[in-house]
């Protein structure tokens, strides 16, 4: 019984001090397909183009600027399933300094994904003028990141 009671014991401490696993990757670059897994569906996005803009207009028709920029990043997303999905991912913006920038605005809401039906999006991030490198990262239901070089 000591002994057993002893194997438990060194399989929690073992447990405890295991490393956590790394977070995986992978790169895609500009009007590069890639999957996103939510479940049983799956889509295909692309990122087709990105632009910058000091102004833009709001809903209510304002005119607002920033002392950075907004940076659009285009794509389009098409429901690889057999049956109408909802699709929302998460989107993050980072530079080579590993600086991170949230979403400003997007057009994404766009309700159910027809199947094999492509939908055009964009995704605003407000970002200062020096920011370089920057890459777009994707987040779905695996455990796998994808990004997207922007340059």
């Amino acid at each position: 019984i000591i002994f057993i009671l002893a194997y438990f014991i060194l399989l929690v401490i073992s447990g405890i001090n295991a490393p956590k696993p790394e977070q995986q990757y992978e790169y895609y670059n500009l009007e590069q397909p890639f999957n996103l897994t939510f479940g049983n569906d799956i889509f295909s996005m692309k990122i087709n183009n990105i632009s910058k803009e000091t102004q833009i207009i709001v809903n209510n028709g304002q005119n607002i600027s920033s002392s950075g920029f907004y940076l659009f990043v285009k794509g389009e997303i098409t429901n690889l399933g057999k049956v109408t999905s909802d699709l929302q991912f998460k989107s993050e913006l980072k530079d080579s300094e590993d600086n991170l920038y949230i979403l400003f605005a997007t057009d994404t809401e766009v309700g159910g994904f027809q199947p094999n039906l492509e939908k055009n999006f964009y995704n605003v991030f407000e970002i200062p003028r020096q920011a370089s490198g920057l890459k777009f990262f994707v987040k779905d239901k695996t455990k796998v990141i994808k990004v997207v070089n922007l340059v």
